[in-house]
C-alpha cells in the first residue's frame, strides 16, 4: 500500500478500501504526489470490484454478530459502486 506523509504523519492513500472511503481529490492528489519520488502501489480485494448492493438488512442476516462485526461488514459494502 502506498502512503502520503501529511503534517507529519504517513496516511493510506491507495489501497482496498480506501480506495471507497476517501475522496478522489484525495486519493489523486496523494497518488501524484506519491509518484513524485516513487512509483504507487494500487490494489484492490475481490470484493472491492463487486458492485453488486449487497444485503440490505444487517440486522436479520447477522443477528448473532456483535455490532463491531455489523459495522464492518457495513464499511465493506460502502460505496463499491465507485470502484
Amino acid at each position: 500500500m502506498s502512503t502520503t506523509r501529511i503534517f507529519g504523519k504517513n496516511l493510506p492513500a491507495c489501497g482496498g478500501g480506501y480506495l471507497r472511503h476517501f475522496p478522489y481529490f484525495y486519493t489523486r492528489w496523494a497518488m501524484d504526489r506519491i509518484l513524485q519520488k516513487r512509483p504507487a502501489v494500487v490494489y484492490l480485494h475481490l470484493y472491492d470490484m463487486d458492485t453488486s448492493p449487497g444485503p440490505t438488512h444487517i440486522e436479520t442476516e447477522l443477528p448473532k454478530a456483535s455490532k463491531r462485526s455489523k459495522l464492518r461488514h457495513v464499511l465493506q459494502l460502502r460505496n463499491r459502486s465507485t470502484v
